[in-house]
C-alpha cells in the first residue's frame, strides 16, 4: 500500500510538472528562457540552504551563484562562448578571501563548479531554437520513462543494489529495466514515424541518454550524500526539491544536443 500510495504522489507531482513544463517548451521563447533562468537560481538556492555554514555566507554564495547563473544564461543565449573562461575567471575572485576565512578549499570548488553544472540547462534554449518540438519531447519523454521503469521494477523486483553507498535505494534490476522504457519510447516514435530517423539511430540515442541521465541521478545522490541529507527540499511531493527532479536532465541536455546534431544528422 505504501509503495502504490508514493507512487501515485510522485505521478501526480510528475504530470503537474510535465503538463507546465511543456507548456513551457512548445510556447518556446521568453518564456522558456526566463523559466529556465529561474529553475537553475531555485535549484543553487535549495543547495546553498543545505549549507551546514552561517547564514552571512549563505547569503554571500547566494548572491555569487546567481550572479554566475545570470552571466551564463547571457553567454548561452547570445551564443557568445568566448567569454565563457571570463565567467570562469571573475568566479575565482573570491577564493583568497574565503580562504583566509578558514573555509575548506575543497568545499569551495564545489560550491564554484555548481553554477556551471547547472547552467547545463541552458542547453534547452539550443535544442528549442535548432530542432522541432517532437525532437525535444523524444528527449524528455526518454528521460521520464526510463526514470518511471527504473524506479517502478527497482521497487518491486530490485535485490541487487546498484551503488549502495551512493544511493541505497537504486538496484541493477531497476538500472536495467530503464533501458526497456528506453526501447519502448524509440519504437514508439519510429512506429509513429514522429521523427524523420531510421530504427537504429532511435535505439541508440534513446539507450545512450538513459545511461546518461543514471549518471547524472547518481552524481546528485553524491552532492546529497555529501550533505548528509535525503532530499534538498520537499517542494514537490514524491520527487523532493527542484534538483532532485532536474538530475537526470542536466546531463542528458548536452548529450543530446551533440548525439542529434552529428549521430542523428
Amino acid at each position: 500500500m505504501g509503495l502504490f500510495r508514493n507512487f501515485l504522489i510522485r505521478s501526480l507531482t510528475a504530470l503537474f510538472i510535465g503538463a507546465l513544463f511543456l507548456l513551457v517548451l512548445y510556447k518556446g521563447g521568453l518564456l522558456l528562457y526566463y523559466f529556465v533562468l529561474l529553475v537553475e537560481f531555485f535549484a543553487f538556492y535549495e543547495y546553498i540552504k543545505n549549507l551546514k555554514i552561517e547564514s552571512i555566507y549563505k547569503t554571500f554564495f547566494i548572491l555569487y551563484g546567481f550572479l554566475i547563473l545570470f552571466a551564463l544564461f547571457i553567454i548561452f543565449r547570445r551564443f557568445q562562448f568566448y567569454y565563457f573562461p571570463l565567467i570562469f575567471l571573475v568566479s575565482l575572485f573570491p577564493l583568497p578571501f574565503l580562504y583566509q576565512k578558514g573555509f575548506n578549499l575543497n568545499f569551495y570548488l564545489r560550491i564554484f563548479y555548481l553554477p556551471f553544472y547547472l547552467s547545463f540547462g541552458n542547453f534547452l534554449f539550443y535544442l528549442r531554437d535548432f530542432y522541432k518540438f517532437s525532437v525535444v519531447l523524444f528527449l524528455f519523454i526518454n528521460i521520464w520513462v526510463y526514470d518511471t521503469f527504473a524506479y517502478v521494477f527497482g521497487s518491486l523486483l530490485g535485490k541487487h543494489k546498484l551503488a549502495l553507498r551512493v544511493s541505497p535505494g537504486k538496484t541493477v534490476e531497476g538500472f536495467l529495466f530503464g533501458f526497456v522504457g528506453s526501447f519502448l519510447v524509440a519504437f514508439i516514435f519510429f512506429k509513429l514515424k514522429v521523427l524523420n530517423k531510421s530504427f537504429l539511430i532511435l535505439v541508440i540515442v534513446s539507450l545512450i541518454i538513459g545511461l546518461i541521465s543514471q549518471v547524472g541521478d547518481l552524481f546528485e545522490s553524491v552532492l546529497k550524500r555529501d550533505l548528509g541529507i535525503k532530499d534538498f527540499s520537499s517542494i514537490l511531493p514524491g520527487h523532493g526539491g527542484i534538483l532532485d527532479r532536474i538530475d537526470s536532465i542536466l546531463f542528458a541536455m548536452p548529450v543530446f544536443y551533440y548525439l542529434w546534431r552529428y549521430l542523428a544528422r
